[in-house]
């Protein structure tokens, strides 16, 4: 299990800004990733798949996934899901981005 827990990230609705979860304190280095099985998703308030509309774009290099993160609506949350995959023992981790998009000056 990850140690890291959840992340909050806030953006404003034209930001284009790589988000990025790196799972190196975590993975055993035996343990190759697999880009294949590895995923990035973004999900909506209500629960809905909006990954299309949120996310231009991943990457897997070592044991880090980057989204290039776009979009969203002023004033709405989303759960971005950074899943990594071995193929050597077909582990799995999960780490969650809670990204808020808001126009507001702070």
């Amino acid at each position: 299990m990850s140690n890291a827990g959840k992340f909050v990230y806030e953006k404003r609705p034209n930001e284009i800004v790589p988000l990025a979860v790196d799972f190196v304190n975590v993975v055993p280095n035996t343990e190759t990733a697999d880009s294949t099985s590895s995923s990035i998703k973004a999900y909506d308030s209500s629960g809905v798949e909006v990954s299309s509309t949120l996310i231009d774009g991943t990457t897997l290099s070592a044991y880090k996934l980057t989204a290039k993160v776009k979009a969203g609506t002023d004033g709405q949350s989303y759960k971005i899901v950074y899943k990594l995959a071995t193929s050597t023992s077909g582990y799995i981790w999960e780490e969650i981005v809670l990204l808020m998009v808001s126009d507001a000056v702070s």
